[in-house]
């Protein structure tokens, strides 16, 4: 079969995967709703969205999570989530820049995994039929539409680009290490969780390769430029994350009691293809019955792959003990389902990499032709699309979970009251701190003032008076963190913690006055942001290089 597409064929694809995409959204197709509600994450996220719109002026923005002031996009990767902003801002409306968010990122998500698979099977129809299954699969569906975890769901589009890279550093070709290091890169920009499995997955393979793999100096060589390169395209947030938490003391997101799911639960919900079960669902659960039948005609790659990912679906249930972990990072992932990620990856790849094989033989029943290739693809296509539209009816019928629209004219009024612990000073953590927040409670000596406020982004202004003949201290309702310069009648003051609420203080005169306050970027957080910036630059003008050369090598072939 010749791999190399025509300009028909590309076209064709291309629009194939843009109605693909769509179908994949079509529980969000509402321009006056953002998307649907759950006891979920939407509006959190729905927060961090708003909250983009100063993230290169100041880490902490006034505006959103009942205007506290809160410290979140140092710690929540934002620069793959900022396209969805600034599309929200060009449409004038957040449920529509939204919808084309998610509509871009299936479609890219699509379009990544149809090259990685394609280039490293040489296989244009496992490229096809292993995008449609993966950009379909239950468990990305779980993470986009019904626990609206926006993190995981735009970190798995960019899983088979690392894996992609994986291939080519330990057994394909080295020069293709970028691969590898955008492709982490992209997953850092997304999701921290994500990143850290995937540095033990690659810690793993590592450690075989240097058990069984050839050329190991050369490669090994290659896969630490690449971690070099990845460092420095994510240097501006591990700078700004690691500065930030080192200077604060801070509430960090809920520790979660590890345990999965009994194995009859979860067996039920993989066939099921139920979203609410948190499993990989029935696509995969098929391609995990395929690979274990065909487990002894693998290639040890395959089997290696097929290892990792039946461990991954293991830890996934209550027969595997969590507390042997308990004193390890992998703890702190917070739901064993997160490494569904891997089950799902790896048990499609290797499925449709042994049942799409080239050379047909005897005890297949797969024709390879290019016409019963393309067959194939339909029939995923038309499954997918079955499945993903009984699955998120069936989702929407259950009892026990509450859906919801809420119109995006009051998008605003939801981000201001949306409440999050995460990353608020430690002192908040107590009712005294939340009631102090919740209700203003402004405080000058004590007693109850109420300042007249107001907040723009970057910016908290507070006029008051001093009603005493002695300065006062002023405790006022924003978080407290180190580096703020706060301004008392255009003069620089000494910015406090109070101890029992975790707000600001000021001394203050008698007299009216107005207090300004704003957390600029430290210069040497600004500076690693640039390094960031220039380190991408120039991987992507080494992958450019080297892709448009290998590929016109393969043309003139």
């Amino acid at each position: 079969m010749n791999q190399n597409e025509s300009k028909v064929e590309m076209a064709l694809r291309i629009a194939l995967f843009l109605v693909l995409a769509i179908a994949f959204c079509w529980p969000l197709l509402s321009f006056r709703y953002y998307p649907l509600v759950t006891e979920q994450d939407t509006n959190f996220h729905l927060c961090r969205l708003m909250s983009l719109g100063n993230v290169f002026r100041s880490p902490v923005n006034f505006s959103i999570f009942q205007m506290n002031g809160i410290m979140l996009n140092p710690f929540y990767p934002w620069q793959t989530f900022y396209p969805a902003y600034m599309l929200t801002r060009l449409f004038h409306n957040v449920a529509k820049g939204f919808w084309v968010y998610y509509i871009l990122l299936n479609w890219l998500t699509l379009e990544i995994s149809y090259w990685s698979v394609r280039e490293i099977t040489q296989n244009k129809i496992k490229g096809m039929a292993f995008a449609i299954l993966y950009t379909f699969s239950c468990y990305r569906a779980i993470n986009g539409l019904f626990r609206f975890a926006i993190g995981e769901f735009i970190a798995m589009s960019f899983l088979p680009l690392v894996f992609w890279g994986m291939y080519e550093i330990f057994k394909g070709n080295p020069k293709r290490w970028f691969l590898l290091s955008l492709g982490m890169t992209c997953v850092m920009f997304s999701h921290v969780v994500t990143t850290f499995l995937l540095v033990c997955v690659l810690a793993i393979l590592g450690i075989v390769f240097l058990l069984f793999g050839k050329e190991r100096t050369k490669r090994l060589k290659v896969l630490c430029l690449a971690a070099f390169c990845s460092l420095g395209m994510n240097l501006g947030q591990i700078t700004v994350m690691a500065y930030r938490m080192k200077q604060n003391q801070l509430n960090f997101p809920f520790k979660f009691e590890m345990v999965g799911e009994t194995p009859n639960i979860l067996l039920k919900a993989m066939l099921k293809n139920d979203m609410s079960g948190y499993t990989v669902g029935l696509v995969v659960f098929l391609g995990m019955m395929y690979c274990l039948l065909h487990f002894t005609q693998l290639t040890s790659v395959n089997k290696l792959l097929v290892t990792l990912a039946g461990i991954s679906l293991y830890m996934c249930t209550n027969k595997f003990s969590w507390k042997l972990l308990e004193y390890t990072p992998l703890y702190f992932i917070q739901f064993p389902f997160r490494l569904n990620l891997f089950s799902t990856l790896f048990f499609i790849y290797v499925s449709v990499d042994h049942a799409f094989l080239k050379n047909n033989k005897r005890d297949k029943i797969y024709s390879k032709s290019a016409i019963s290739g393309k067959w194939w693809v339909m029939i995923c296509i038309i499954a997918c699309l079955f499945l993903h539209t009984y699955s998120f009816s069936h989702l929407l019928q259950q009892e026990g979970y509450r859906f919801s629209k809420i119109d995006y004219r009051k998008i605003e009024r939801v981000t201001r009251n949306t409440f999050t612990q995460d990353y608020s000073p430690k002192a908040y953590a107590d009712q005294v701190g939340r009631n102090f927040y919740e209700q203003r409670q402004a405080t000058i000596d004590g007693k109850r003032f109420y300042p007249k406020e107001q907040m723009e982004p970057s910016h908290y202004q507070a006029d008051f008076i001093n009603p005493f003949q002695h300065t006062a201290r002023v405790n006022l309702p924003i978080y407290y963190y180190a580096g703020g310069i706060a301004r008392l009648d255009g003069q620089v003051v000494k910015l406090k913690a109070s101890s029992r609420n975790g707000g600001i203080q000021v001394d203050s005169p008698p007299g009216h006055h107005r207090l300004t306050l704003t957390y600029p970027y430290k210069w040497y957080e600004k500076l690693s942001y640039f390094v960031s910036f220039l380190s991408l630059a120039c991987v992507l003008f080494i992958a450019q290089y080297e892709l448009r050369k290998s590929f016109s090598t393969k043309g003139r072939g």
